[in-house]
């Protein structure tokens, strides 16, 4: 009796509402295939370290700018090419925080030529970071529709959208811009983060030069990500340009 009452004690803390975001790093079998491994340990251990320092920068910037009473941590977990963003509650600056860490994170992604999706999901989920346990509704929700999505990024399921917008998040939040986006099969509205206008403010990407070294990286059915991303670029990071990220 015990026991169970330790175990029921235990999950309570670990268990609660929380924000996730799943990132997957797209054609990663490929780069298995015809990259040699300590190159490809190296990009793992340079993307970890950026988690890291995007972390760092983004709790500074928020607490900075957002001036929040309780700011929150975002945990991060990373395996192969899965990356997995967790928030410690479901609070409206754990939300903001986590929109902002997954907005710098897909712009550091993106100068680094490493494309990634994923999607930012809300509910009841286990994070015990000492047991490696990550399980919850989210994260199969994140997973389901991230394997729908047909461009670089990351996009709002609605069980986070549904939260933020209770949270008075959006429409409004500098990260978030709705965009018809192109799934499997049809085109859909949904909530994105505007990754590029960080990238280009933040990091002085040039959009142009990355369209062109992802069009050279790909052919054929996987180009279609390419031609979906940046009719996003162009559409949307125009709408933001004279808007500045806090740096």
């Amino acid at each position: 009796m015990q026991q169970e009452t330790e175990d029921t004690q235990e999950e309570d803390d670990t268990t609660r509402e929380r924000f996730i975001a799943y990132f997957d790093i797209l054609g990663f079998k490929e780069r298995i295939w015809r990259t040699e491994h300590h190159e490809l340990v190296q990009t793992m251990r340079w993307l970890r370290k950026d988690l890291l320092e995007v972390t760092r920068r983004t709790v500074e910037v928020h607490r900075k700018t957002l001036k929040p009473t309780n700011p929150e941590r975002v945990h991060f977990v990373q395996f192969s090419d899965s990356i997995l963003f967790v928030t410690d509650n479901d609070s409206r600056d754990a939300a903001s925080i986590l929109m902002h860490k997954c907005t710098r994170f897909v712009a550091l992604c993106a100068a680094k030529h490493l494309p990634v999706k994923g999607v930012l999901a809300h509910g009841l989920f286990t994070a015990d970071f000492g047991a490696s346990l990550y399980l919850g509704q989210p994260l199969i929700d994140a997973y389901l529709l991230e394997e729908q999505v047909k461009l670089y990024g990351a996009i709002l399921h609605h069980s986070a959208e549904k939260k933020m917008s209770e949270e008075g998040l959006i429409p409004d939040h500098m990260c978030c811009v709705q965009y018809a986006t192109p799934l499997q099969g049809k085109t859909v509205t949904h909530y994105n983060l505007n990754w590029a206008w960080a990238a280009a403010v933040l990091l002085g990407l040039n959009l142009e030069e990355l369209r062109n070294s992802l069009y050279h990286q790909v052919s054929g059915q996987a180009r279609i990500y390419v031609d979906n991303t940046f009719a996003f670029v162009d559409k949307v990071a125009k709408q933001h340009e004279h808007q500045e990220l806090p740096s």
